[in-house]
């Protein structure tokens, strides 16, 4: 019965200004499942345009309650760019294919057996795409999920990227980590095509193991998929686990809950652009194409080409020349229905909330996107600084999320004897073997002059210590440099150098 009305009460939910709003404290209104459903798809709408569109059941009174206008649309939207952006740069680029301290995902281990398992996981799991799937999901919804699929079947384990609203809860303890969730979800009813019944999974610890539970409604149901080695359905089973293989990632933790999508902060703003853009461009089409008022005009009786009926030589007939009536009186006129906008003061203001919505979201600054022929390596490096820190920032949760979910991956894999998990277990944890991190990667693509621009000033600044008697091996040292790479560059001081010069000879 509970089920049957959580239905109903889903059915029937439409917009709550109160689900968008995040609170000081947790709160149901952010965390509960409806809510955040809610939250997702007005995110998810702004990022693919359609957030006032009628398509969404909530999008009437979306617009009713925040007073946009009428015919409002996403002119200015910059979601799509901004998930664009935190696609390529959170992850982006190539996978290195054996797992090694390079391309998008650098794996950082002491143990070298574990590179094999993760390059067959990512392979499994097609990573190299999943990969943007987590970051763009994250950055606009604000949560995201990495699933642990155990397909003892298929004999595999890979990692799936689960939609946060399909959570009903999340256990956690304290330091993040998944104790248990409640999957809750409205699905074809397997005993009938034409209706729909609740899909409920339960996912809790019971010492080391993990215990599922499927229902329908409320009952406790075997469902077709959930298929053991046997063939057999089952409602209810336990892994030996030692963990919940689930991880929720936030992709900015504000201490809720649940996290801030990169477009939370801005809706507002963006939505009032979008609603005075709306306006001036329909503005313009009215003025375009207004509606006259006919002072002293009798009616005319026809309807003029305007309503004749198009022909091979003429297909849109009235559209080629003005149209006009004759012999009317003298004071007769015609004027447009259109009010006399300022327009050069509304873009004034427009282009002000644009400015203020980039400064807000620093990635969309034009200045970082300067090419360095434009501006030097330099100026382009200080104008990027605020930018590669929030980058920095945001990677922590996913980097950290990722690597549990490996290390979960292969033991699974391995306590499962599956093919390239060789030498893992569940016990993998404990010992270490599983240990490793994500290295570092740069923000943006480094140009190769702006190297040279930064060796150039390197080395001008060894030639000033030179000058007041620091010798440059010492100055290299003080840089960091070790002695090995200090004997690789053959250095030769300039008192020695005559008596070399001499023996050469």
């Amino acid at each position: 019965m509970a089920n049957i009305i959580k239905r109903l009460r889903t059915g029937l939910l439409g917009f709550k200004e109160a689900f968008l709003t995040s609170p000081v404290e947790p709160s149901s209104d952010w965390g509960a499942q409806d809510a955040r459903r809610l939250r997702y798809d007005v995110l998810w709408g702004a990022f693919d345009g359609t957030a006032y569109r009628n398509v969404h059941k909530w999008a009437a009174q979306y617009r009713q309650d925040y007073g946009t206008y009428r015919y409002i649309r996403p002119i200015y939207n910059p979601s799509y760019r901004i998930g664009s952006f935190w696609k390529t740069h959170l992850f982006g680029g190539n996978l290195d294919r054996d797992a090694q301290d390079l391309g998008a995902i650098p794996i950082v281990t002491d143990n070298e057996s574990l590179r094999p398992a993760i390059a067959m996981l990512w392979q499994w799991s097609r990573w190299n795409v999943q990969k943007d799937v987590l970051a763009t999901r994250g950055t606009i919804q604000g949560d995201v999920a990495i699933q642990v699929i155990d397909d003892v079947n298929r004999g595999r384990v890979y990692l799936d990227i689960m939609n946060p609203g399909r959570l009903e809860s999340v256990d956690k303890d304290p330091f993040g980590n998944v104790k248990g969730y409640v999957i809750a979800e409205e699905r074809t009813d397997p005993q009938s095509s034409v209706r729909t019944v609740w899909y409920t999974e339960t996912v809790e610890r019971q010492g080391d193991s993990v215990v599922y539970s499927t229902y329908r409604n409320d009952d406790l149901y075997a469902w077709p998929e959930n298929v053991d080695r046997t063939g057999t359905a089952v409602a209810q089973w336990s892994e030996p686990y030692g963990f919940v293989p689930l991880v929720l990632i936030q992709h900015n933790d504000i201490g809720l809950d649940w996290g801030w999508s990169e477009l939370h902060p801005i809706r507002a703003k963006i939505q009032e652009a979008d609603d005075i853009a709306s306006q001036i461009s329909d503005y313009i089409r009215k003025k375009v194409n207004p509606i006259w008022l006919m002072k002293k005009m009798p009616k005319p009786k026809s309807n003029s080409l305007a309503g004749a009926d198009a022909t091979t030589t003429r297909p849109m007939p009235g559209r080629e020349e003005s149209q006009m009536i004759w012999n009317v009186d003298a004071d007769a006129d015609a004027v447009p229905v259109v009010t006399d906008m300022k327009l050069d003061n509304v873009l004034m203001h427009l282009s002000s909330l644009v400015e203020e919505i980039e400064r807000d979201v620093i990635e969309l600054s034009p200045d970082i996107n300067t090419a360095s022929g434009d501006a030097s390596g330099r100026a382009l490096r200080v104008a990027r600084q605020p930018v590669v820190s929030k980058v920095l920032q945001r990677r922590m949760n996913y980097d950290a999320g990722l690597v549990a979910a490996q290390g979960m991956a292969v033991a699974i894999g391995g306590w499962r004897s599956y093919e390239g998990y060789e030498g893992f277990n569940l016990e993998s944890f404990a010992k270490g073997d599983l240990n490793h991190h994500i290295g570092d990667r740069p923000v943006f693509d480094e140009d190769p002059l702006d190297q040279i621009e930064i060796n150039n000033a390197f080395f001008t600044a060894a030639g000033v210590a030179a000058n007041v008697g620091i010798p440059l091996e010492s100055y290299l040292k003080e840089a960091g440099w070790d002695d090995a790479r200090i004997s690789a560059l053959n250095i030769i001081e300039p008192e020695q150098a005559p008596q070399e010069i001499d023996n050469a000879s």
